[in-house]
């Protein structure tokens, strides 16, 4: 009886040390940052749709660089951009509006494989070689040259009467934009403030200059030394704006820093993430500063800089770095066309083999999460066996 007991008390305690070793994602009571990070993303699959618009293209964008993007949505959307492009006869995103449209246009096409250079014939760079069409908020002029940088584009040559786009003219554009705090904000009755969203995305803009411009050099070093100051105790920006905690996470990724281990952006044990959790809401998205649910650009932004920081921990390229970027649509193509053949070819040298079952068909491999818990399962079940077959002897 006590050989038993010592048993079974064994049994047990090899079950708790095994399960103090699988994730914490696991048992969390809260949810992780890669939890998360999958949430989000899940949250935007099912908004996705073959819209031509900015905010659909900014989850298109997303998706695809969390890799999370289907062939079929890639295509259907971009076959829709295609035919829009065809229809307005013009580059624009709408034709004659703002250069928005385009640079998150251009920024979508690109993350999945295509070039923005020729979409249905046409180039969706061409508005911004004016460098007019560029400019105005400087926000706008960072994002421009992100878009522009993102697969190291050429700037096509101006219309006669524009001023041509360079890298340098938006580059000095932006550098000529801080006020007197240093670095990047705006103005209010007179006095000059230092904002996080405009920090972030002029850093965004400048990060690929860094070791090559000291003008740039300096100025980023003022703009993350700020970010620093502007965080929270609990890790949040902006009275705890998910828009802004994202916006810093995509500039620390596109200056190769990590977000969530840099000490400069751990405050009171709170990291980004942490900030960016106050507004999260498990599987609908991130709240805005109203305290709802805001489906549009809190979470759609919120979710890109959870994509950023997933590719700066896997070691990939930043998230606007797409120069890495593999043709989802041709990708699919040419793997249902391989599996095409593998089929024939097999069916012609073995027509007799009996069909695969269930279980053989079922080949995904188990995730990092899953695998444990399987695990888990198993010798739970070998010790509630032990269990009965214990009680049954006595």
């Amino acid at each position: 009886m006590r050989k038993n007991r010592k048993k079974l008390v064994a049994m047990l305690l090899t079950v708790a040390m095994l399960v103090m070793l699988l994730p914490a994602t696991v048992f969390a009571e809260g949810t992780d940052v890669n939890a998360m990070y999958t949430d989000a993303v899940n949250v935007m699959k099912n908004t996705v749709s073959d819209e031509v618009s900015s905010t659909n293209a900014w989850v298109i964008m997303e998706l695809a660089r969390a890799e999370a993007l289907t062939a079929e949505q890639a295509n259907a959307w971009y076959t829709n951009l295609e035919n829009t492009l065809r229809t307005q006869n013009s580059a624009k995103l709408p034709a004659d509006s703002s250069s928005v449209p385009n640079i998150v246009t251009i920024l979508a096409v690109t993350a999945i494989g295509k070039d923005a250079t020729n979409v249905g014939g046409y180039n969706l760079l061409e508005p911004l070689a004016d460098l007019n069409y560029c400019t105005g908020y400087v926000t706008t002029t960072a994002s421009a040259l992100v878009a522009i940088d993102s697969k190291k584009y050429t700037i096509p040559t101006v219309s006669a009467g524009g001023t041509q786009t360079t890298r340098e003219a938006l580059i000095q554009t932006i550098l000529d934009a801080r006020n007197t705090t240093g670095t990047w904000g705006y103005s209010y009755a007179g006095t000059d403030y230092a904002d996080v969203d405009t920090i972030a995305m002029c850093i965004q803009a400048l990060a690929p200059y860094y070791n090559s411009n000291a003008d740039v050099k300096s100025a980023i070093d003022v703009g993350i030394s700020k970010l620093s100051d502007f965080q929270a105790d609990d890790g949040s920006f902006n009275y705890q704006s998910a828009e802004s905690a994202a916006q810093v996470i995509v500039a620390l990724g596109a200056m190769g820093i990590h977000p969530m281990t840099d000490a400069r952006f751990i405050k009171n044990g709170c990291t980004i993430a942490d900030g960016l959790a106050i507004q999260y809401v498990a599987g609908q998205g991130f709240k805005d500063y109203t305290g709802l649910v805001n489906m549009g650009i809190t979470t759609v932004q919120a979710t890109y800089g959870l994509v950023a920081n997933n590719r700066i921990v896997n070691q990939k390229s930043s998230l606007y770095a797409m120069t890495d970027a593999v043709d989802i649509i041709q990708a699919a193509s040419e793997a249902t066309t391989t599996e095409a053949s593998t089929t024939t070819a097999t069916a012609t040298t073995a027509p007799t083999t009996a069909a695969p079952t269930t279980a053989a068909l079922d080949q995904s491999p188990a995730t990092g999460d899953t695998a444990p818990i399987a695990l888990f399962a198993l010798i739970a079940v070998a010790s509630v066996v032990g269990v009965v077959a214990i009680n049954k002897k006595h």
